[in-house]
């Protein structure tokens, strides 16, 4: 996996970067060929626990397969995973 800073849509009209919102991303890119979800849960220092839901989608643009995970409704970390 390679850390990409941004994703274009395959017809250059789109560009999704960390933090744009899920509606953009599905706007740019459209839905995902397949998602994955997970919890992941925290502890603040004051004991409070927290549960995140982080979404993976999965994209093949142009022959590349990427990875976007989703949290809070945002886009976080955007991978390439290299050639189909």
């Amino acid at each position: 996996c390679a850390h990409a800073d941004s994703l274009r849509s395959s017809d250059g009209n789109s560009l999704i970067i960390s933090g744009d919102s899920v509606m953009k991303l599905v706007q740019g890119l459209g839905e995902p060929a397949y998602k994955t979800e997970k919890y992941e849960i925290t502890r603040e220092n004051d004991g409070t626990i927290i549960k995140t839901l982080v979404e993976k989608w999965y994209y093949s643009i142009d022959g590349m397969s990427y990875v976007v995970e989703v949290r809070d409704g945002r886009v976080g970390k955007i991978e390439s995973l290299g050639r189909e």
